[in-house]
């Protein structure tokens, strides 16, 4: 494989000198006809070598499926026959796609004599190779923000174009004003800035990072259609190769396996085709006298099938400055940023070696995916409910078939299995390993006693409301904005209390809190700034399921109560913390010795066997499972699982017995069978390992 002569880089600085020249000829009063201030136009002023325009024409079409070997290998025929016809000794340049690049790859591997690469020179086309190009560098820019930015210029361009195929301008437009905002910011540093300089401000901001790389690898696409438009091939293959280590980095799977090879293939041409496209320039066509107008082969093509088949702002929504935050690259994503060039060149560098220098590895190998954070989040696809269920039955006969083998051949200790969890997570106290939500928490008093409780008195001297309750019980029909709700719908409910105090609670969301989980599951609604002009959502129960909206209204409906002449507010009242709490702390820590642990799991034991004599319920699972045939699903919790239940249990029953307290001290979650991930909490289920990693007589051989 012949390198190169290299020249990319005298040609980066003509990419440059257009974007100083005409971000320079912007800030003029006034601009001439003679002016270049486009990249095609600057560029298309250099004086160029003439072409005449090549005849181009379609081929009888096949009607049978084009993408398999056998008709790639019947149309490499035809053509070899037609060009034999027409010139002799020419070897045949077929320009394709990248599947149809990869069939007619295995077909010159598969037939090297007939049809190999000396017989045969194969070119992925350039024209999707760009439209891949412009592609990934979209998925740089998915999310961050831009569209918003460019919202309010739709006669230039549309911003979504810069994410499809139309989007060659708006790329530029791009360019011209990154080119603009790096000069203005690194004016001090005189006419250039320097790489030390450069580099040192990457480092100490990711945001600069990011912009300087969209800009970098904009610039490098820009090279490599100029390459094609002035029939410089080796500044195409150049530019090329700096860009397909993106392919590997974000995933494009295809062409970071099969762009390589093209680029292989490139660099060692048979000599009478590297004449040709080196020197002469015909790796590409024109087809109009116009300079700077080639175009690749591929999309000459497009252009002919056209002709066959033609017959045939945040801050104005949501009125909050902080909307804008959601524009701002996470952390992960700042480390991809950073990252992205080392990674995607250490791949890059590693398929080299392994599949066409040392041939280790097989061209059709899957290559591992690096889904790699960036400002477009990919959903994460949930498992259903059935295919959990399947997971854990699967999980159990294994278990089951390796307790089998050990009862059979070694002297394995059933107490010591019994002891453990099946799964990492209790099924009896978990839903796949959630946090097992109440579904009818009503039911729970049916069995207290009903107290008899007198009529209660026509006239209160003070009332406690649920605001809440409230907000979701009141219909809002004919009701345009809050203003209007507060008016008319839920002042109006306050002043029929008829009382001479009416008290009104609202729900507190807390960051972070246990209870999460629960409105999780509630789901999400459109998210609306709360104010008295806005108009009421229509649909009103989902508008209720964001807290950021309840909270908000929330605020919004005591300030209108508060405001109201029919209520005196006398003086406003600031509660402070009540240190008595320390005191009377109601949260007790139990141990699995502790004679009220004993109790529970006494009570337990009977709650799944009334029968039962054990008092421990290790014993008792045992006994359920291999007397009474119960699943494993279907068994108690272990003591250990059962502790770190009770201790849950603990921490909420001391937070509703210190729910008199203004504003308790509650100790952390973590001392109460919780854990923190990612943020949140979450239950933690056992602290001993489950059976299948803890007893050594279910260890298997792998041999």
């Amino acid at each position: 494989m012949e390198e190169l002569e290299s020249c990319i880089s005298e040609e980066k600085k003509k990419e440059d000198h257009w974007a100083e020249y005409s971000s320079s000829k912007l800030t003029e009063d006034s601009v001439t006809s003679e002016d270049t201030l486009t990249w095609a136009a600057y560029h298309a002023s250099d004086s160029l070598e003439e072409h005449p325009p090549a005849v181009t024409a379609l081929l009888p079409l096949f009607y049978e499926k084009a993408a398999a070997h056998a008709m790639v290998k019947h149309g490499m025929d035809v053509l070899k026959h037609a060009i034999t016809f027409l010139n002799l000794d020419q070897i045949p340049v077929i320009t394709v796609d990248q599947p149809l690049f990869a069939l007619a790859k295995m077909v010159q591997w598969k037939w090297p004599a007939s049809h190999g690469e000396q017989a045969y020179v194969v070119v992925m086309g350039g024209f999707h190779i760009e439209m891949v190009l412009w592609s990934v560098v979209g998925d740089l820019l998915d999310g961050n923000g831009q569209p918003h930015t460019e919202s309010r210029l739709p006669l230039l361009f549309k911003i979504d174009c810069i994410f499809g195929y139309h989007f060659r301008h708006a790329h530029q437009v791009t360019v011209l004003a990154l080119q603009k905002l790096k000069s203005e910011a690194f004016s001090h540093s005189g006419d250039q800035l320097t790489t030390a300089e450069c580099e040192q401000t990457m480092k100490s901001s990711p945001t600069f990072r990011f912009w300087n790389a969209i800009l970098h690898y904009q610039m490098l696409v820009l090279l490599v259609v100029r390459a094609q438009r002035q029939r410089n091939f080796v500044l195409y293959v150049e530019a090329l190769e700096e860009l397909v280590p993106l392919f590997f980095v974000l995933d494009h799977v295809n062409y970071a396996r099969w762009t390589p090879i093209h680029i292989r293939d490139m660099k060692s041409l048979p000599q009478s085709i590297t004449e040709k496209f080196q020197d002469e320039g015909q790796f590409v066509l024109s087809r109009t006298d116009n300079d700077f107008s080639a175009m690749p082969f591929d999309q000459a093509h497009e252009q002919e099938s056209k002709i066959v088949k033609s017959a045939g702002g945040a801050v104005g929504l949501t009125k909050n400055p902080i909307a804008f935050s959601r524009d701002c690259m996470d952390n992960e994503v700042a480390e991809t940023i950073v990252n992205l060039d080392a990674l995607g060149k250490s791949q890059y560098s590693s398929f080299l070696k392994d599949v066409i220098k040392d041939r280790t590895v097989a061209i059709g190998k899957s290559l591992k995916q690096n889904k790699l954070p960036l400002f477009r989040k990919q959903a994460s696809r949930n498992k259903s409910k059935q295919s959990k269920t399947i997971f854990l039955l699967q999980n159990n006969v294994a278990l089951f078939a390796q307790l089998y083998i050990a009862m059979q051949s070694r002297d394995a200790d059933l107490r010591e299995f019994f002891s453990h969890e099946v799964q990492p997570f209790p099924p009896s106290l978990s839903e796949f390993g959630s946090l097992r939500l109440p579904t009818a928490k009503s039911d729970l008093l049916k069995c207290l006693s009903q107290p008899s409780q007198p009529e209660p008195p026509t006239e209160v001297d003070c009332k406690v409301c649920d605001g809440a309750v409230i907000v979701h019980s009141l219909p809002v029909p004919g009701v345009m904005t809050f203003d209007d709700y507060a008016e008319n719908v839920f002042l109006p409910y306050i002043r029929n209390l008829r009382s001479r105090r009416v008290d009104i609670v609202w729900d507190s969301y807390i960051p972070n809190c246990l209870k999460e989980a629960t409105r999780e599951k509630r789901g999400t609604g459109l998210r609306r700034k709360v104010e008295g002009r806005t108009k009421i959502p229509p649909k009103w129960m989902e508008f209720l399921r964001d807290p950021r909206n309840k909270q908000e209204l929330f605020q919004f409906l005591s300030v209108k109560v508060a405001e109201s002449p029919w209520f005196t507010v006398r003086k406003e009242v600031y509660i402070t913390s009540d240190k008595l709490f320390l005191a009377l702390n109601p949260f007790h820590q139990l141990t699995l010795d502790s004679e009220h642990f004993k109790r529970i799991e006494r009570f337990t034991v009977i709650l799944y066997d009334k029968l039962s004599p054990f008092a421990c319920i290790n014993d008792a699972r045992m006994e359920l499972f291999c007397k009474n045939n119960r699943a494993m699903d279907k068994l108690p919790p272990t003591k250990d699982a059962l502790l770190k239940h009770v201790k849950r249990c603990i921490y909420q029953a001391g937070i509703w017995t210190s729910s008199e307290i203004s504003q308790p001290v509650l100790p952390s979650p973590d001392q109460f069978a919780w854990i923190k991930e990612a943020g949140t909490w979450v239950p933690r289920w056992i602290t001993i390992p489950e059976v299948s990693k803890a007893c050594s007589e279910l260890t298997k051989c792998s041999c």
